[in-house]
């Protein structure tokens, strides 16, 4: 598949190869169930902290419904895991290698340091002991613990920190985690269909790099 893209006024013509564009559309689609998904449902956290004037704190947390949290990571499970063919930074590369553009790659580059909770939480120091609570290791032992293996070994080491900040405080993090590295999915995914779904396209990144613009 050949294509012409035009990147802040240089333009590239590509030909993908069949086996790369199967993996973007892969990508793409499964992108397209998880939103269906997310459209349907109240997906998303929230913690309100109290405290009162003798220094007591009480935690008031909302979260998705369990059956909603499994939906999601059944389907996101293929772009968020390291070993899937799908996995958000192949696809990335997929694209770097087909497009070598300074403004794309810096664009994807801040988008998967995103992905990877490195940017987008930076700004909150949460931790138990030494343990960075905000954090894609933390997240992965969570996913094998409790929602994709029932691992014990990482459930011993969970509990520990789940019976001091408890249960459902401790799962609005990593749903918080999952949400960000939903938003980078969807971003990424919009960026594709432009990519893919066009012969010729026209994108333009701001000075920094951090978004585009799409000419029509």
């Amino acid at each position: 598949m050949i294509k012409t893209i035009n990147i802040n006024s240089k333009e590239y013509t590509i030909e993908f190869k069949d086996q790369d564009i199967k993996l973007i559309n892969e990508y793409i689609n499964i992108t397209d169930r998880i939103w269906t998904m997310v459209e349907d449902i109240d997906f998303k956290t929230n913690v309100s902290l109290n405290f009162t004037l003798d220094g007591a704190m009480k935690k008031d947390v909302v979260l998705p419904r369990d059956k909603d949290i499994a939906s999601v990571l059944h389907s996101a499970r293929l772009l968020i895991l390291p070993r899937e063919r799908t996995y958000l930074p192949k696809i990335k590369n997929i694209i770097l290698k087909n497009i070598q553009d300074k403004s794309l790659e810096f664009f994807l580059k801040t988008l998967v340091k995103n992905f990877k909770i490195l940017n987008t939480l930076s700004n909150i120091n949460l931790k138990f002991e030494d343990i960075d609570l905000i954090d894609e290791s933390i997240f992965f032992e969570w996913l094998n613990a409790y929602e994709f293996h029932g691992e014990l070994t990482k459930q011993e080491k969970l509990r520990i920190i789940i019976d001091k900040l408890g249960k459902d405080y401790f799962k609005s993090l990593m749903i918080g985690i999952l949400i960000t590295k939903v938003d980078a999915i969807f971003g990424f995914a919009t960026l594709l269909k432009e990519v893919i779904t066009h012969h010729s396209s026209v994108i333009n990144f701001s000075d920094n790099g951090t978004a585009y613009k799409v000419v029509t």
